[in-house]
């Protein structure tokens, strides 16, 4: 017997297989195992639209953030980015406020060392 058909004999095999499982076991629950598919699919669906949704509100709270940063009253608008944001964004805003307040606290000091002291 050759190898080629000893791979022949050996595909029949699995085929006699696949159609025994499906005789002995998919066949009777196939309605159940239908529902299984459809839940399945359902939950595939939810992920990806909380995965877009949450994608779109990173991005506009990136936005805000830079608006913010580059915008005359950058302070306040930092403050209002870290308290209505959250995760990376908010960390972010947080900082650029710590680096604002600490670059006009190193100009006052030269100026005025007490009133540095106090912001």
């Amino acid at each position: 017997m050759d190898s080629k058909h000893r791979h022949e004999l050996e595909q029949n095999e699995l085929a006699k297989w696949i159609i025994a499982q499906y005789e002995d076991w998919i066949r009777p629950n196939s309605g159940w195992l239908g529902y299984a598919v459809l839940g399945i699919l359902i939950a595939a669906v939810i992920v990806m639209v909380t995965a877009r949704v949450n994608s779109y509100n990173r991005k506009a709270a990136w936005k805000h953030y830079y608006a913010a940063l580059h915008s005359p009253q950058a302070e306040t608008e930092l403050e209002l980015v870290a308290s209505s944001t959250s995760g990376a964004v908010s960390a972010q805003a947080r900082l650029a406020l710590a680096q604002q307040q600490l670059t006009k606290a190193c100009s006052q000091i030269f100026i005025d060392k007490n009133e540095a002291i106090g912001i």
